[in-house]
């Protein structure tokens, strides 16, 4: 019988994989016998019972080492009967987090994030979450699933990110910077709950937008960027909806607050 392991652990980012072979008693194992999967063995030596070689991989996925039946004897010249297979992980790649969340909130307010990694991560914590203007709070996760909460911001832009080699996969490798998240905040009051089936459209726009919603809208307000008012509309179409021309309006970012007798909601389009 054929015993086969690895010096490394699984997943490993090495560039070579140490191979044993161990058998329950003296064997003629050649290195013709032994099938390798994504990867090329060589330093092949041994005797008696005892052999080893090194692997080279190919790249990330399963190395799969195999010895299948009738392929070695053993000193009284009975042929193996039982196949032999063992794999390793290979794994170079970097890992790297998406950073998601709301692109508008109001000073004051807060912005719940999310932070999903490419695969499972270690020594990630809150202390590697970059936030200029405001502070990450009430860090939560593991695995390649995380939350924070982001807040103290004043009026202005936030932008989130994650700095490259702060944290690890399970295989070693380093991480990746993250794209930084940019968050406008605006002044006023913190955001009310949504408005049931509210669509502003089309976005980016040119010379008008459509605002509709499933609950009556009383008045519609564009603002700039930095929250001063552009326009303004009481609604129409039964209360439900209003019809906004922009076309004097220049180029650029501009925030859509969306008012009925109880709620306001907002959403950021682009006018070309």
């Amino acid at each position: 019988m054929l015993d086969i392991s690895y010096d490394e652990t699984s997943p490993t980012n090495t560039g070579i994989v140490h191979v044993n072979f161990e058998a329950n008693e003296a064997i003629g194992l050649e290195v013709s016998a032994i099938t390798v999967v994504n990867g090329v063995l060589g330093g092949f030596t041994g005797n008696g019972s005892s052999w080893s070689g090194e692997i080279t991989p190919y790249g990330d996925g399963d190395i799969v080492t195999s010895v299948a039946e009738g392929t070695y004897q053993d000193e009284a010249g009975n042929w193996n009967t039982v196949s032999a297979s063992a794999n390793i992980e290979v794994d170079w790649t970097a890992p790297q987090i998406t950073i998601e969340g709301p692109s508008v909130i109001y000073s004051g307010g807060t912005a719940e994030m999310t932070y999903t990694a490419t695969e499972p991560i270690l020594g990630f914590e809150n202390t590697d979450i970059e936030v200029d203007n405001g502070v990450s709070v009430n860090f939560t996760g593991n695995g390649d699933l995380f939350n924070s909460v982001i807040s103290d911001a004043v009026p202005g832009t936030v932008t989130v990110n994650i700095a490259e080699n702060s944290y690890t996969d399970i295989a070693g490798n380093l991480a990746l910077p993250s794209d930084a998240f940019i968050i406008d905040v605006l002044t006023g009051t913190v955001e009310n709950p949504a408005i049931n089936g509210l669509k502003v459209y089309p976005n980016p726009a040119t010379s008008f937008i459509k605002i509709v919603s499933e609950e009556a809208i009383k008045l519609i307000e564009l603002c700039h960027m930095d929250g001063t008012l552009a326009q303004t509309e009481t609604a129409t179409q039964n209360g439900s909806g209003a019809k906004l021309d922009i076309s004097g309006l220049p180029p650029g970012l501009y925030i859509v607050k969306v008012f009925t007798g109880t709620k306001v909601s907002t959403t950021k389009i682009s006018k070309r």
